[in-house]
């Protein structure tokens, strides 16, 4: 018997239900529960759409911190995460999940990020502790960032908390790093005024600063107050100590800290001994020198360098030549004695022996030890190889070229990118070599780096000056520095400011060339493209890309443009602490250097209207530095040569 039919409103509220069930006639809809309430939103009737869900997501908590850095983090990942916090105000961290981030971030690099939590931590009422301010200073101590070190301990001293011996130790750690050894052992006279007392560490850094600074007698007292508080002294310090003796030409002193630590039962380490016949040497104490390679147990390459040395100085060619001899001989036998417990341990003792004629500088030991794995059929490998030609230096950069070469035929194999960049390295003063090995390079079908690129344009750039300084006309290096600039951008890699730097320095037209300002003239326009470029693209710019374009447009005659770059404020408000700055130079330097190639280059055109056009610039502007004595003599000579009295 066919149902009747159902009726309008029962159509559209009821649904299948298994068979035996009654049909319920109330039509009423259930009540929503708590959940359905949060989760459901109000649909049309009938539609089958899916219930929208709230994409909002939740405020971060130590919980979800601690997700987050479970995992392996790249640097924009880690910054990312603080755009986030200080953008999200739902964020509820404690001081230990700010703790762990701002360490994270500082094994990073992300020195400003980490700084950046200890004020939102404070914006949100969490209690920042020394613990949290010691991670700061020590992330700007892996960043050599020392003035924002010094600032925060500033602001601990004077609005707490008050730091603990970790804050000094982090502090003078950045100063070290950033050769601030002057300020170093300021700040360490100022933990007895915090009243704590230094630890071995402290001591360690500080008598190492004291060694830079040639403060002999305070790095003395420093090791007796370490002897005072029973603090062990270790080789390390020692060393130090001897750098100091070095300077004060004490070689005995030197030598007692040799006997010393014999009479410990120590073996001096290869530090020590080298330090030791460094100071030997600079007294000409030759036999001393030679008397302590006798008596070391086991002399490394870079002691046998140190003794020939010592011989070199005194004029004792017949011992420095044994000395080399006898290195020779000891780096042969120690490659066939490991070569017969594999090629992976013969390696490893050439490797550290070339590395040590790396430092040196000695490059005919370095490709001596190179030749005696050859001659043993062994392969030196990839970083042999690369000491061995950085070793060549650009004295020798025939020499490096030939070990390439060499390197190639014996191996039947193309080296790595490293060897390439080590010996591109070494021909920054052949710069069509350097030209050839990238073509070399290249051709193989390996993708350049930014160090190869760096080299090539190096070279390009101090070819061109040389050939100019000769009186050369147009060698074209100086086209090729700024076509490689082009062609690093192209293939996606960023070069840095020093090489970008170069390409601008090779725009500048040396004076003594002929025909100069013909010359100039083709160069000021690449210079500026260049200037521009990394104002678009990066690296930033700095005071020496702007000097060496306010350079380039002057030796052009391009007034104008001279005017407009040295009236730019991109450059003058650059921060004294970017990435960018230079350890030793200051902003004022390099802005007055080109304020100065400027006014020179106006002197010289006879343009005094331009020379008191700036220098009222300079005077009245609080951000320009001050009228050096070259700026003013030449704004007196053009004025005088000129008859404007």
């Amino acid at each position: 018997m066919p149902l009747p039919p159902l009726a309008d409103k029962a159509q559209w509220s009821t649904r299948v239900r298994p068979v035996g069930l009654r049909p319920s006639t109330d039509l009423t809809p259930p009540p929503l529960t708590d959940k359905a309430k949060w989760s459901t939103r109000v649909r049309p009737v009938g539609l089958k759409t899916r219930p929208s869900t709230d994409l909002t997501p939740p405020p971060l908590t130590d919980r979800g911190l601690n997700q987050i850095l479970s995992g392996s983090r790249s640097p924009s990942q880690l910054s990312q995460v603080v755009l986030d916090i200080h953008s999200d105000p739902r964020t509820r961290l404690s001081a230990r999940g700010y703790t762990q981030l701002m360490q994270s971030l500082g094994q990073k690099g992300a020195w400003q990020e980490a700084i950046s939590l200890i004020e939102h931590a404070q914006l949100a009422e969490v209690r920042v502790d020394v613990f949290m301010y010691n991670v700061a200073i020590t992330a700007c101590e892996h960043s050599r960032r020392w003035f924002q070190a010094l600032q925060l301990l500033s602001h601990m001293l004077r609005f707490g908390p008050s730091p603990d011996i970790i804050s000094f130790n982090a502090v003078i750690g950045a100063l070290k790093k950033g050769e601030q050894w002057a300020r170093a052992l300021q700040i360490f006279g100022v933990i007895p005024e915090a009243g704590l007392t230094p630890t071995p560490r402290t001591f360690t850094t500080v008598i190492g600063a004291c060694s830079r600074c040639g403060a002999g007698d305070q790095a003395i007292r420093l090791v007796r107050d370490m002897q005072d508080q029973r603090h062990e002294i270790s080789q390390f310090v020692r060393t130090e100590l001897v750098k100091v003796f070095q300077k004060a030409g004490d070689w005995q002193l030197a030598l007692e800290q040799l006997s010393e630590v014999r009479a410990m039962s120590e073996d001096p380490d290869k530090f020590l001994l080298t330090a030791v016949v460094v100071s030997c040497g600079m007294a000409r104490r030759w036999e001393e020198a030679l008397r302590v390679l006798e008596e070391a147990a086991l002399p490394d390459a870079g002691l046998y360098v140190a003794v020939a040395r010592a011989c070199e100085v005194a004029h004792q060619r017949q011992h420095a030549q044994a000395v080399r001899l006898r290195s020779q001989n000891r780096q042969q036998a120690g490659v066939l004695q490991r070569a017969k417990s594999g090629t992976v341990a013969a390696r490893a003792t050439v490797r550290e022996a070339v590395e040590a004629h790396e430092r040196s500088g000695s490059w005919a030991e370095a490709l001596h030890a190179v030749a005696v794995m050859w001659q043993e059929g062994l392969d030196p490998g990839d970083a042999v190889i690369r000491a061995a030609a950085a070793a060549c230096g650009t004295e020798e950069w025939e020499r490096a070229i030939h070990l390439l070469e060499e390197a190639r035929r014996r191996t039947n194999r193309e080296p790595g990118v490293a060897v390439y960049d080590a010996v591109l390295g070494a021909c920054l003063v052949a710069w069509r070599s350097a030209l050839d090995l990238l073509t070399g390079l290249r051709s193989t079908g390996r993708s350049l780096s930014v160090i190869t690129y760096s080299h090539a344009i190096n070279a390009c750039a101090e070819g061109g000056r040389r050939f100019e300084a000769k009186g050369g006309v147009s060698s074209k290096a100086w086209l090729r520095a700024v076509s490689l600039l082009i062609q690093a951008a192209e293939d996606g890699l960023q070069i840095d400011a020093a090489a970008c730097n170069a390409a601008l320095s090779a725009c500048i037209t040396v004076r003594r060339a002929k025909s100069s300002t013909a010359l100039a003239v083709g160069k000021w326009q690449p210079a500026l493209r260049v200037l521009e470029g990394m104002v678009l693209r990066g690296p930033h710019p700095n005071i020496v890309s702007y000097s060496a374009a306010v350079r380039a447009c002057a030796e052009a005659t391009e007034w104008e443009q001279v005017v407009n770059l040295l009236a730019s404020t991109t450059w003058r408000k650059m921060p004294q602490d970017s990435n960018w700055s230079s350890p030793k130079q200051s902003l004022a330097d390099y802005s007055s250097a080109a304020y100065d190639a400027g006014m020179m280059a106006f002197e010289v055109a006879g343009r005094w209207e331009l020379t008191l056009q700036v220098l009222s610039n300079m005077l009245s502007d609080k951000d320009a530095p001050r009228p050096s004595v070259v700026t003013c003599s030449a704004a007196v000579g053009v004025c005088a040569r000129m008859s404007q009295w």
